[in-house]
Order: structure tokens, then sequence, then C-alpha cells
């Protein structure tokens, strides 16, 4: 994944430019989309607010799983637990409807 940098805001946003390449691709197959990251207070503590778009539809599915894999292991972190990622890849493909055997890439 390549990206630049489109909006900062210390402690509060992150945003940027993402595009998946292939290992030697000089030239991605899929178009650029734009992450956003962004942290506001909640009577909770702090919420994050993960916004990934536009994700091809053919990427849809694959795209969810792969972010709640991603958020499912920053919760453990936050309680001290540190699963690995490939651990918990299984039960998001399922929820996803994901093939594990046949990733897009």
């Amino acid at each position: 994944v390549r990206g630049v940098v489109t909006g900062w805001r210390p402690e509060k946003f992150l945003g940027y430019s993402w595009n998946v390449f292939s290992p030697g691709e000089t030239v991605s197959k899929w178009p650029v989309s734009y992450l956003e990251l962004a942290l506001e207070l909640a009577d909770s503590g702090t919420r994050l607010i993960l916004v990934h778009r536009p994700i091809p539809q053919a990427m849809q599915n694959q795209t969810a799983m792969g972010w709640h894999t991603y958020l499912d292991l920053l919760m453990a972190g936050l309680g001290g637990a540190f699963p690995k990622r490939a651990d918990l890849f299984p039960k998001n493909a399922a929820l996803y409807g994901v093939d594990m055997n046949n990733i897009r890439r």
C-alpha cells in the first residue's frame, strides 16, 4: 500500500490516499481510495472513526474483513492481549463471506 498524507490534525485526525500495489508493480491496477482516521471524545472515552472510500465493489467484503481484523487487533492490544492477525482472519472472513483461498490482490 502506498499513499500520501492528505490531512493531519495532531491527536484528532489523519487522512491519506491509499493505493494497493503488487510486488514489483509501478502502476496499480486498483483506483486510488482515501482513508480517514479521526478521534473524538465520547461518554465512554475516545471513539475512533475509520472511513475508507471509495472501495471497488469487487473488494468491499475483503476490505471490510481487513479493517475489522485491524480494529480487533487494536482493541485486543488496548486490553493487553496480542493475538496474531492470522488467528482473527477466519472469523472475519466468515463474517464478510471472504474465501481466504481466493484473496484478490
